[in-house]
């Protein structure tokens, strides 16, 4: 029974390849085509060779963006950069500015007191030469 099972798929597979396939659409010989066609297929040509080259400067177009688009971003990271740096300095400024105007505020205080004390001493001074002193 199993060779008579394997002789009937062999006999199945040899009727389906056999089988001719049939085209599907009728084919147009070269004869059958006239000038009109013609003109017309090299009309569409045309047109498509046209839109190719389009694409083709769109595209070169792309490119140029795209590359322009890295040089933007390659400046913005530089000037970012250069800003945090300017911050930085910037505040080292300010603390040094602060610094120098607590010195002078403290100078100034100094001064005051010298000068009263200046004060005192010549009206001191004066009150011990009027006296007799």
């Amino acid at each position: 029974m199993p060779d008579k099972i394997k002789r009937l798929a062999k006999a199945l597979n040899n009727s389906v390849s056999s089988t001719p396939i049939k085209p599907s659409a009728k084919q147009v010989k070269i004869n059958d085509v006239d000038e009109t066609d013609l003109k017309k297929i090299y009309d569409l040509m045309a047109q498509m060779n046209s839109k190719l080259d389009k694409l083709d400067q769109i595209e070169i177009h792309l490119a140029q963006v795209d590359q322009d688009i890295k040089d933007l971003k390659h400046s913005y990271t530089f000037v970012d950069e250069t800003a945090d740096e300017l911050k930085k300095m910037q505040a080292v400024q300010d603390s040094s500015n602060k610094s120098l105007e607590e010195s002078i505020a403290s100078i100034k205080a100094k001064n005051l007191h010298l000068h009263a004390s200046t004060l005192d001493e010549k009206q001191h001074g004066v009150l011990q030469f009027t006296r007799g002193g």
